[in-house]
């Protein structure tokens, strides 16, 4: 889904570039699907991550303890479910 022309290499004047297609979240665990496409057409890629509070500030960390291991579990069969149901 990388829609970047030659006059707009950043992508900035297309609100769409660069953007997830889906995004799963179970309690802190968040799962990021991104398109890409290839020459035998479209492929998902997807990213499961951590959401931890430092401070003030929201971070994200690709580790998980063993208090995460149901949720991501759980955001990742959704994922699955949504990229594998029938497109309407």
């Amino acid at each position: 889904m990388n829609q970047r022309s030659s006059r707009d290499p950043e992508g900035r004047n297309n609100p769409k570039a660069d953007r997830p297609v889906d995004e799963v979240r179970f309690g802190r665990c968040k799962v990021v699907v991104w398109a890409n496409q290839t020459q035998n057409g479209e492929m998902l890629n997807f990213v499961p991550t951590r959401l931890y509070k430092d401070g003030e500030d929201w971070k994200e960390s690709p580790s998980l303890g063993v208090a995460e291991l149901l949720p991501m579990a759980e955001a990742l069969r959704e994922a699955f479910r949504r990229a594998t149901s029938p497109k309407k």
